[in-house]
């Protein structure tokens, strides 16, 4: 599973997209982007493939916020400006369940 991979449909809060993918190990992952989250441009465009970064969140099984659990957050509970070959990245450590506490693959 990859970036590629995902689907991007309207976001549920209105304005700008997100993509979601649950896996086998129950993990979730929710990308999103347009005008009002971590990503760029920030603009409420019609296809994921048109934006540059994003922003990601990571869910455990039972629901709750782990998204530092797997990447550097600064302090938030989602990781912005992710480019597709990070979120592929993290991707695939969410799959292994190989947690990435307190490093980041964003330089």
């Amino acid at each position: 599973m990859t970036y590629n991979d995902l689907i991007f449909l309207p976001h549920p809060n209105g304005g700008g997209l997100q993509a979601r993918h649950i896996f086998e190990n129950g993990y979730e992952i929710s990308v999103v982007c347009g005008r009002y989250y971590y990503s760029t441009p920030k603009l409420d465009l019609m296809f994921g493939d048109e934006y540059e970064a994003y922003e990601v969140a990571v869910f455990s099984p039972q629901g709750d916020f782990v998204t530092p659990e797997f990447i550097e957050c600064y302090g938030d509970e989602v990781a912005g400006y992710l480019n597709r070959d990070e979120i592929s990245d993290l991707m695939t450590n969410i799959d292994c369940n190989s947690k990435l506490k307190n490093k980041s693959i964003v330089e």
